[in-house]
């Protein structure tokens, strides 16, 4: 009796990362973890909690982690945080099937519309955070198109994450 390929968990195997539907149960790579972690800036931190919230349904922050860094990707914010952030293969192209569409996030991040400027400032306050690149989130935060707006924000997240984080 042979197992080359398959070697239950209990084992020592791999547990699956996907589930019978190709959805994304695997662990929280070590950036995910570092969003899930509480940041200093009090304006930083209420977005951030709110917008974990918001990126999915049912409202698991574990899942929110995985799906902002998603969405910081997804638009020209991904040109500067590849330089500060290191993500894994699997994380960007991994599927989430609790996502919310960026309509639903986007009008319930509209509600928490007081916080976003205030968060955007004091990203703009890190030391460390180039003005150019607070720029580029600020004009997709103002943007007409919804999915600008929302990955705006993800990106917000994750490069507070990124400064602020040990």
């Amino acid at each position: 009796m042979q197992f080359p390929y398959l070697i239950p968990w209990y084992w020592g195997g791999p547990p699956s990362t996907v589930d019978g539907d190709g959805c994304w149960i695997g662990v929280s790579s070590v950036f995910e973890a570092r969003i899930l972690t509480p940041v200093s800036s009090y304006p930083l931190e209420q977005l951030r909690q709110r917008f974990l919230y918001a990126v999915v349904d049912p409202h698991d922050v574990r899942l929110g982690a995985r799906v902002a860094l998603q969405m910081a990707f997804e638009i020209d914010t991904a040109s500067f945080l590849n330089k500060l952030i290191t993500v894994p293969a699997d994380v960007i192209g991994s599927k989430v099937c609790q996502r919310r569409r960026f309509l639903d996030i986007d009008a319930d991040m509209r509600l928490q519309r007081y916080l976003i400027g205030p968060a955007i400032d004091a990203l703009a306050d890190i030391p460390e955070v180039p003005e150019a690149y607070v720029d580029l989130i600020r004009r997709y935060a103002m943007a007409p198109y919804a999915r600008y707006r929302t990955c705006a924000l993800a990106a917000t997240v994750c490069l507070s994450a990124r400064m602020l984080t040990v």
